[in-house]
C-alpha cells in the first residue's frame, strides 16, 4: 500500500531553463506533477489515496522501465483524480515524476512557495510560446516521463470524447528521430470494481461510462470505493519494436491507429482481469441455456428415449439448472470479503502468497481454471478473498451440494458458488445440464475454480484426481467453445488445520458428520483459537491449448478415440498435481513434524530437534523446494555464515543425504538460525497437546505420544513428496538387506514393485520415467556413501549409514504398513459384504497388529490409506467393489476379485511380500 511521502521525497528539483538553442527546453509547465504537495494533496492522500492497492511488483516494473529508456504513461481517459493519485503514488514509491499531463492543472495542489516562484517564472517567459507537443517531444528526448490520454471523459455528449490532436503522433515521430527506446506504459486505476452490464443505464448516459466516467461519477466512485480501488500497470509497448513490426505501413496516421488499438486492447484486458466479463444474473444464464439449440435437441432426444413429452424433460432440466447455477453478485463478494477480513485476522497471523503475478498475466490471455489442493473448508473462501484483494475477479467455484444449506447456501451462490451433486452418472439430464453450464461459463469468459481431488485431504497428501470436471474443461477447448484456457495449479497450506481433530477421528474410522446450521454455530468457537499462518502458492499456469497440441491432439477434429482422451485427461491431471506439489511451501510445522516423527527414541532434546530440522531444511533447499517466509527469512539473514560452512565440492543432494541425521555442520548451523521459529512451532504443538515438554537444568526434552502421531503425520505429509524417491529406495534397501538379497537387479525390481503399488499415495515426477528416477536416486546414495559396492552386482550397507536409511524409510513405511494390513484383511474375504463393515474389520486388524508389535506406526491404521489400498487391490483383481441399490441409497459392497478367486493365496502372498519391508536388522 502507498504511504505518505516523506519530507526528503518532497524536495523540489530545479529543471534546466532553456537560454539558447543549444540547451534543453525548459520542461516546467502547469501540468507537471507536484513535487512539493500543498495541504490539499497531503490531506487527500492521507485520507483516501493511501488505501488504494498498488502492489510492489507493479511499482518494480515502473522502476525498471524508467531505467531502460523514455517512459510515456498512457491513461485511457482524461481524469484529474487519477492523475493526482499517480502523482501521490509516484512520490510515495520514489518513482520519477511526470513532467507533462495534457489538460491537467494542478495549481490548487501545489505548495504556496512553489506557486509564487512559478508565477514569476511565467512573467519572465512572456512572449515565448511552447505547445504541449513541444514539451512532449523535449521530455522524450531528455528521458523524462510524461502522461498522455487516449480520450476525454464521456458524459451526455459522447461524440466529444476524442482529442482533436493525437499525442501518439508525436511519440511515433520522436521514436523515428532517436535511438532511445520509448515505452508506452498503460496505467489503470479502477475505482468501480463491479462488472459491466449488458445494457447502458440512464446513469451511464448522464454521468459517463464506468471506464470513462464524467467528473460527478468519478468523484462519487472515489469517495464510495476508495478502499477497494486498484492501481495496476498494463503490458508496456516498445515503440521501436512496434514500428519494426509494422514497417510495411507507410502512412503515419495508420500506424497511430494501430498503436491506439493495441493500447485500447491492453486497457480492455486490464479491466477484464479486475472486473470480469459482462455480468449476467442466474435467470439470464438459465434463459440463454434453454435457448441453445444443441442443448434443446439433446433434451428432446432423451424425451424420445424415455417415451415421454419433450416438455417434461425440459422442465426437469430447468429444475436442475436452478439447483446448479450461481448468481454472482459483486455486493455479496464485497460483503464476504469484509467478514473474512475480520475472521481471518482472528484465526491467522497472516496469509502468505506467492506466484500471483504469473496468474494475473495468464488472466489477460484466457479465462482461468484454478485447481487448488483441498485441505479445509477455508479453501473455498481463500482464493476468492485473495483474488478480490489483489485486483482479480473472483472465480466461479464448483461446490458440493452438501454446502447448499441455509443461511450459507444462498450467500455462497451469490459469491460465485455453483452446486453439484456428489454423483450423477445415472441422471443423464442432470449431467447434460451441468456440462452445458460449465461450457457456458468458460465461453462467456468467467474464471472457474474446482478441487480436482473431489474432497478434502485428511492426510495432508494430495488425493488421487477425479476427472469429471476436468473432462468438461478439456471438452470446452476441443469442441471449440473457447480458444484457450489457462490452468492454474495452486497449493494451500496451513500451519495448523482447523479440522484437525475431526480428520483424526475420521481416519480412525468414525463417520464424517454432515454440514448443517448446527455445525455452523459450533464452528464459531474456532474464533477463540489461533491457527498460525496460511500459505497460498501458484505454480506456472498451463495453456490448455498448448498442452493439447504437445500431446498430439488435432484440435480441428478432436480426439481419435476414447483411449486417447482418457490418457490426455490423466496426463493433464497429474501434471496439475505436480504443479501443486511444486508450489507447495514447506512450513515450520511440516519440517518440525517430520523431525519429530523420524525420531527413533522416546523423546528428543531441543538441540537435537534443531539439528534434525536443519538437516531437513538443507535437503529442501537443495531440491529447490519453496520455503515459507518463517524459514526463508532467517536463512537469508545468515546467508554469508551458511555459505562459509557448505562444502561446494560435493554433489549437493548427496551431501544433504549424508547429513540427514542432523550431525553435520550445515544441519547444526541451519538449526541454530531457525531456533526461534522451531521454538514457536513446538510451543504451538505443546499448547495443542500434541507434544509434552519437559524442562531440565541443562536441556529441554520433547516427547510425542503414539496416539498423537496422526496429528503430526498430517503436517509431515505436506512435504513428503520431496523425499518419496529416496524414502522408497531406502525402504527397499533395508528390505533386501533384511533377507540377505541385496543384489542390484533385485533392488531395482523391488523398488519398482513398491513404487507401482503406492502410485495412488504419491505424485511422482511426471517428466521422468522410472528408470531415470531410479538411476539418479541410487547414484546420489552412492555419492553420499549410504551404500557401497557395484549396483549391477551385490550392494552393501555400511554400518554408519544404517541410521540414515531408517530416517528416510520411516517417511513411507506407515503407508506400506497400511497396505500390509489391507492385504491381511483381504485374505479373509470369502464373500461379498458391505464395504463399511470390511473397513471396520480392517481398523480392528490394524489396531491388533500395532498392539502386538507386528506394525510399528500407529498412523498406518488410517481409513484413507485403506481406501487407496483397496483401489489398488481392485486394479490388480484381488478385490471387487460394487454398489447395491437399497431404496434411495446405494450401498457399497466389497468381495474377492477375479484373481483372488482363481488364486486363493494371492492376497496372502502379497501380505507376506509386504511383511519383508517391515522387519529390520538394525
Amino acid at each position: 500500500m502507498p504511504v505518505e511521502p516523506s519530507q526528503s521525497e518532497q524536495r523540489e528539483t530545479v529543471l534546466p531553463v532553456r537560454r539558447n538553442s543549444n540547451r534543453p527546453l525548459d520542461l516546467r509547465n502547469p501540468t507537471m506533477m507536484v513535487e512539493r504537495p500543498g495541504w490539499a494533496l497531503r490531506i487527500v492522500g492521507r485520507i483516501f489515496f493511501r488505501r488504494v492497492r498498488f502492489d510492489d511488483d507493479q511499482v518494480g516494473k515502473l522502476h525498471d522501465l524508467n531505467r531502460e529508456g523514455a517512459v510515456v504513461y498512457v491513461m485511457s481517459s482524461q481524469s484529474l483524480l487519477d492523475y493526482l493519485y499517480f502523482n501521490w503514488a509516484f512520490l510515495a514509491k520514489g518513482l520519477p515524476l511526470v513532467v507533462l499531463g495534457k489538460g491537467m492543472r494542478l495549481w490548487p495542489f501545489r505548495a504556496i512557495g512553489t506557486l509564487i516562484r512559478s508565477f514569476f517564472r511565467r512573467l519572465g517567459r512572456r512572449g515565448r510560446q511552447r505547445t504541449d507537443d513541444d514539451i512532449l517531444k523535449a521530455a522524450i528526448e531528455q528521458d523524462k516521463p510524461v502522461v498522455i490520454f487516449l480520450r476525454k471523459a464521456r458524459a451526455i455528449l459522447p461524440w466529444f470524447g476524442e482529442f482533436t490532436e493525437d499525442p501518439l503522433r508525436v511519440v511515433v515521430q520522436s521514436q523515428t528521430e532517436t535511438d532511445t527506446v520509448i515505452h508506452l506504459v498503460p496505467i489503470v486505476l479502477v475505482w468501480e470494481r463491479g462488472p459491466d452490464r449488458l445494457k447502458r443505464s440512464l446513469v451511464d448516459m448522464i454521468f459517463g461510462e464506468p471506464d470513462a466516467p464524467g467528473r460527478i461519477r468519478k468523484i462519487v466512485n472515489f469517495i464510495w470505493n476508495h478502499r477497494k480501488a486498484i492501481a495496476t500497470v498494463g503490458t508496456p509497448i516498445a515503440v521501436n519494436q512496434f514500428l519494426e513490426e509494422h514497417r510495411h505501413v507507410e502512412r503515419a496516421e495508420v500506424i497511430g491507429q494501430k498503436l491506439r488499438w493495441s493500447l485500447n486492447q491492453t486497457f480492455h484486458l486490464e479491466n477484464k482481469v479486475i472486473k470480469g466479463p459482462v455480468l449476467k444474473n442466474s435467470a439470464q444464464i438459465r434463459e440463454e441455456l434453454m435457448r441453445l439449440t444443441p442443448f434443446i435437441n439433446r433434451l428432446d432426444e432423451m424425451a424420445e428415449e424415455r417415451n415421454c413429452h419433450p416438455e417434461e424433460v425440459r422442465k426437469e432440466a430447468v429444475k436442475y439448472l436452478k439447483e446448479i447455477v450461481a448468481n454472482w453478485k459483486i455486493g455479496a463478494i464485497e460483503f464476504c470479503c469484509i467478514v473474512l477480513t475480520f475472521v481471518f485476522s482472528r484465526l491467522y497471523k497472516g496469509i502468505e502468497m506467492t506466484g500471483l503475478a504469473q496468474v494475473q498475466e495468464a488472466a489477460k490471455k484466457a479465462p482461468l481454471v484454478v485447481l487448488p489442493s483441498h485441505k479445509s473448508h477455508i479453501d473455498y473462501l481463500l482464493i476468492s478473498f485473495m483474488f478480490y484483494g489483489h485486483g482479480l475477479v473472483p472465480p466461479h467455484i464448483a461446490s458440493g451440494n452438501n454446502l447448499n444449506f441455509f443461511p450459507l447456501g444462498p450467500l455462497f451462490r451469490r459469491g460465485g458458488a455453483f452446486f453439484l451433486r456428489r454423483s450423477f452418472r445415472q441422471n443423464p439430464v442432470y449431467s447434460l445440464a451441468f456440462k452445458t453450464y460449465v461450457h457456458k461459463l468458460l465461453k462467456e469468459g468467467y474464471s472457474l475454480e474446482f478441487f480436482m481431488e473431489g474432497g478434502r485431504s485428511r492426510t495432508g497428501k494430495l488425493l488421487k484426481p477425479r476427472y469429471g470436471l476436468l473432462t468438461h474443461v478439456i471438452d470446452t477447448v476441443v469442441d471449440g467453445h473457447t480458444r484457450d484456457l489457462q490452468i492454474c495449479p495452486a497449493a494451500i497450506g496451513y500451519e495448523k488445520i482447523i479440522e484437525g481433530q475431526s480428520y483424526k477421528r475420521e481416519l480412525g474410522g468414525e463417520k464424517k458428520s454432515g454440514e448443517n446450521l448446527g455445525g455452523l454455530i459450533q464452528a464459531t468457537q474456532v474464533l477463540a483459537s489461533r491457527y498460525g499462518r496460511v500459505y497460498l502458492g501458484f505454480d506456472e499456469p498451463i495453456s490448455l491449448r498448448e498442452f493439447l497440441e504437445e500431446e498430439g491432439i488435432d484440435l480441428e477434429n478432436g480426439f481419435v478415440d476414447d483411449e486417447q482422451k482418457r490418457r490426455t485427461i490423466k496426463r493433464l491431471a497429474y501434471r496439475v498435481l505436480s504443479g501443486i506439489n511444486h508450489s507447495n511451501l514447506a512450513t515450520s510445522s511440516s519440517v518440525v513434524a517430520q523431525a519429530l516423527l523420524g525420531n527413533p527414541r522416546r523423546g528428543i532434546s531441543r538441540v537435537a530437534l534443531q539439528a534434525r530440522v536443519g538437516a531437513i531444511v538443507d535437503y529442501l533447499l537443495q531440491r529447490n523446494a519453496p520455503l515459507a517466509s518463517s524459514l526463508s527469512r532467517p536463512l537469508a539473514a545468515n546467508r554469508i555464515l551458511l555459505e562459509g560452512v557448505r562444502d561446494n565440492t560435493q554433489n549437493p543432494i548427496a551431501a544433504t543425504l549424508a547429513g540427514i541425521d542432523g550431525l553435520g555442520d550445515m544441519a547444526v548451523r541451519i538449526g541454530e538460525c531457525l531456533t526461534r521459529v522451531i521454538d514457536e512451532t513446538t510451543e504451538l504443538f505443546v499448547s495443542n497437546k500434541i507434544l509434552s515438554k519437559h524442562v531440565y537444568e541443562d536441556s529441554v526434552v520433547y516427547q510425542l505420544l503414539p496416539q498423537q502421531r496422526l496429528d503430526l503425520d498430517y503436517y509431515m505429509n505436506n512435504i513428503v513428496h520431496h523425499f518419496v524417491r529416496e524414502s522408497l529406495l531406502a525402504a527397499t534397501l533395508l528390505r533386501c538387506w533384511a533377507v540377505d538379497d541385496l543384489f542390484g537387479d533385485r533392488l531395482k525390481k523391488e523398488t519398482l514393485f513398491i513404487s507401482q503399488l503406492l502410485k495412488l499415495e504419491y505424485v511422482f515426477e511426471q517428466r521422468k520415467d522410472f528408470d531415470t528416477q531410479y538411476r539418479e536416486t541410487i547414484q546420489a546414495f552412492e555419492e553420499s556413501a549410504l551404500i557401497e559396492g557395484d549396483r549391477a552386482a551385490r550392494i552393501t550397507i555400511p554400518r554408519s549409514s544404517q541410521h540414515h536409511l531408517k530416517l528416510l524409510a520411516h517417511l513411507t513405511l506407515p503407508v506400506i504398513e497400511g497396505y500390509f494390513v489391507v492385504a491381511r484383511g483381504a485374505a479373509t474375504l470369502d464373500d461379498t459384504i458391505p464395504e463399511k463393515e470390511f473397513l471396520e474389520r480392517l481398523q480392528k486388524i490394524g489396531d491388533r497388529l500395532w498392539r502386538e508389535g507386528e506394525i510399528t506406526y500407529k498412523e498406518a491404521v488410517s481409513s484413507v490409506t485403506f481406501d487407496n489400498a483397496l483401489s489398488r487391490l481392485q486394479e490388480e483383481g484381488l478385490v471387487k467393489r460394487d454398489f447395491q441399490q437399497q431404496r434411495r441409497k446405494a450401498i457399497k459392497l466389497i468381495g474377492p476379485g477375479k484373481k483372488a478367486l482363481s488364486e486363493p493365496e494371492a492376497c496372502t502372498e502379497l501380505a507376506e511380500h509386504l511383511r519383508k519391508f517391515l522387519y529390520r536388522r538394525i
